[in-house]
């Protein structure tokens, strides 16, 4: 019996026991690398508004492509303040813009990701934040139209429409996108005010609190659903109704354990064999994404605020290790990068810069 408590000790310390490795991070080091990365979307973007999507370490272009993803970098750039780029992004967007029925939707081969037009509506929301310009405002309430129109009667979402032949697929799952189109609304209705874009918003929420881990096959929930904290923060002073506040304290376990976990794998060894975790900078990212969104909430909830020192910490630790893993502006995965490795990094470091700011 002692023998089997001896090995379950060990395992456990070689595990979930294991010490961190978390450098401090300052403000302006995180914005530093989140500007390093900004420089190689930049200097890899392609005359057509588009972005190198996958490389090797030599910079050699790897081919594949994705509008979700194109959407979420053309985000990042406008976070990091590259609105150039971001409006050549954009461009490429306009141009794959399909309408109909009152509403405009963002395609990918004939095909209408909702998470895309999610994605692009929060890059058009950040743009309007950053420039004060009103150019896109009827654009912004077409996509929230079509948002709209794709949720569910349980504040779900159908994820894939064809707009040229109006047909909507009504089986297809994706976990990630409800949280998108969440964030989505509730930045449209701040920017544009309107109850149609709240009450989306908070069925959504509503529905990812409640029913999502269930409905979408979670196999261990909570989802690391960054998009999802970010759409608790905006909404934080609606106010946030109690199951969004109670799921938001789930969120943070679950990206603090993940973070945690990463960060063990620096501890050198025996640690470094028993966390080789393989997860990309995107991964990485998004958990601290999600965590600076949660202290974000933490700051402007009361019914949140015993997260707040936590959420910091675990956010400054993953930020961190981004910082520490960057190579000339990128993040590499076995030899290649992609370009939301940036696009998440850029995200999470800029979120982290500024609540380190708001300390000071």
């Amino acid at each position: 019996m002692l023998v089997v408590v001896a090995l379950v000790l060990g395992a456990v310390r070689l595990t979930v026991a294991a010490p961190e490795r978390c450098a401090e991070i300052s403000a302006d080091d995180a914005r530093a690398t989140a500007q390093a990365a900004a420089d190689w979307l930049v200097d890899n973007q392609k005359p057509d508004g588009s972005y190198l999507y996958l490389a090797d370490r030599e910079g050699n272009d790897l081919g594949d492509y994705n509008a979700v993803r194109h959407a979420g970098v053309t985000l990042a750039l406008y976070q990091a303040g590259e609105t150039d780029a971001a409006d050549a992004g954009l461009v490429w967007m306009r141009d794959r813009l399909e309408e109909r029925d009152g509403w405009a939707a963002l395609t990918d081969n004939g095909v209408a990701p909702l998470g895309g037009t999610a994605l692009m509506l929060a890059a058009l929301t950040e743009r309007r934040e950053q420039t004060g310009e009103t150019t896109y405002d009827d654009t912004m309430r077409d996509l929230g139209e079509f948002l709209v129109a794709m949720q569910r009667d349980n504040g779900d979402f159908y994820v894939y429409a064809y707009p040229r032949s109006g047909r909507v697929d009504r089986e297809a799952i994706s976990q990630y996108f409800a949280g998108e189109a969440l964030w989505a609304m509730a930045r449209l209705h701040r920017a544009l005010p309107d109850e149609a874009w709240r009450t989306a918003a908070e069925r959504a929420a509503h529905f990812i609190a409640v029913e999502r881990d269930d409905t979408d096959f979670v196999p261990v929930a909570p989802l690391n659903d960054h998009w999802a904290a970010y759409g608790f923060a905006e909404m934080a002073d609606w106010p946030l109704s109690d199951d969004a506040v109670e799921y938001a304290h789930a969120l943070y376990g679950r990206f603090a354990m993940l973070i945690r976990w990463d960060a063990q794998a620096d501890a050198g060894e025996p640690y470094a064999t028993t966390h080789t975790s393989g997860k990309r900078a995107a991964a990485l990212g998004t958990w601290v994404e999600g965590q600076a969104a949660l202290a974000r909430l933490a700051r402007a909830d009361d019914r949140a605020s015993d997260l707040s020192k936590a959420t910091l910490a675990s956010a400054r630790c993953g930020a961190a290790l981004l910082a520490a893993r960057q190579i000339d502006g990128a993040w590499y995965t076995n030899g290649e990068t992609r370009m939301d490795d940036q696009q998440h990094a850029i995200s999470g470091l800029l979120a982290v810069a500024a609540l380190l700011e708001g300390e000071e």
